[in-house]
């Protein structure tokens, strides 16, 4: 999952593992161990950057954890402990995610929210830092496919949502989100 001794940014370690994961289901519900995407905001962006839109607006990425979901029909109930990057591993607790999402055919809906910790004292405290700073978010998903036509969006509200790639980091309260449109032809969709 990378080595913070040879490169303190494990985003960008020279060995890059983007999902890694194991998923044993039973019945309606499945535990599910290893690298994969966050339960908050899990859409990403239709773009050719890189960065897949993070710091501006996409919340979500991949990242350690242990989880579980239920399906009852076309209703989707998930939570899940998900390690913090950086800093935030000095607190020794992982985060937490819950999200309750609709799913069919023509539309994706969900609502989703993050709780952590982190603590402040790291290498860019805010200016008035506390010890430990309360990690937290309520995200919103949707997803809209209608005549080939594939809409969706994010959006977001959060305080201290560095390490999930908010838009500005520590010791702020924020809004974000996006907003993407495109048509699909077959399995690919063009933005």
């Amino acid at each position: 999952f990378g080595d913070d001794a040879i490169n303190a940014n494990e985003i960008f370690v020279p060995v890059r593992m983007r999902k890694a994961f194991i998923k044993a289901q039973k019945g309606n519900g499945a535990l599910i161990f290893g690298q994969t995407d966050d339960i908050i905001n899990p859409l990403i962006p239709s773009t050719i950057d890189f960065s897949i839109g993070l710091t501006y607006g996409n919340l979500g990425f991949w990242r350690h954890q242990l989880g579980y979901e239920y399906n009852i029909d076309n209703i989707k109930i998930q939570a899940s402990l998900n390690r913090a990057y950086k800093d935030r591993e000095n607190v020794g607790i992982p985060d937490f995610q819950t999200r309750l999402s609709y799913n069919s055919e023509m539309i994706t809906a969900g609502l989703g929210f993050l709780y952590g910790l982190e603590d402040s004292t790291g290498s860019m405290p805010p200016v008035d830092a506390k010890e430990t700073l309360k990690v937290m978010a309520i995200g919103l998903d949707f997803k809209l496919i209608l005549a080939g036509i594939v809409i969706k969006g994010e959006g977001y509200t959060g305080e201290n949502v560095g390490d999930y790639f908010g838009m500005t980091g520590r010791g702020q309260k924020e809004i974000g989100g996006f907003l993407d449109a495109g048509y699909s032809v077959g399995n690919s969709t063009i933005t």
